[in-house]
């Protein structure tokens, strides 16, 4: 392996990227679930909707319900990322987060997503989380109430929306 490979893998292992949006659509109904597990949804996703909220816990935040859709959203984008190699908010086709939100029947005023690649515990993407100013702004903002995680290979994506 030479240098420029071993560099671009290093910069890989850690990558992240966060985003936020506001919009005019109204809110879904939002009623209380706990962060349970939805068909399709893998054991490292539904473990890490729990860490989510033990840590808004500890900063005094409201718990935020785990939304199916957001839950559904978010796996098909990190699996679309790892089966088809690359690492961005929007799809090659130029796909937001929020277009896969809403075109999933999602209706929200606020949504974020914040993404990561190259870990594959939940401890360790939500360190990497907390330590970037975006994405600890997502994860720690109170306007939003339901959340939704995805996982594969190494490729996460937590969606936000109020």
């Amino acid at each position: 392996m030479n240098k420029f490979t071993q560099l671009s893998i290093a910069f890989l292992s850690f990558t992240l990227a966060a985003c936020g949006h506001a919009n005019g659509a109204d809110s879904a109904d939002t009623s209380s679930q706990p962060a349970l597990a939805t068909p399709g949804t893998p054991a490292t996703a539904v473990s890490a909707l729990a860490y989510a909220n033990q840590i808004r816990q500890q900063y005094g935040l409201q718990q935020m319900t785990t939304d199916p859709v957001l839950s559904a959203v978010a796996q098909v984008h990190a699996e679309d990322m790892l089966n088809r190699h690359y690492f961005d908010h929007g799809t090659p086709e130029g796909q937001s987060p929020f277009d896969r939100m809403t075109n999933a029947g999602l209706r929200y005023n606020n949504a974020a997503e914040n993404i990561a690649m190259g870990v594959n515990t939940p401890a360790e993407v939500f360190q990497m989380w907390l330590n970037s100013p975006a994405h600890r702004r997502n994860l720690l903002n109170n306007v939003y109430g339901r959340q939704g995680i995805g996982y594969a290979g190494g490729y996460w994506v937590h969606d936000f929306a109020n």
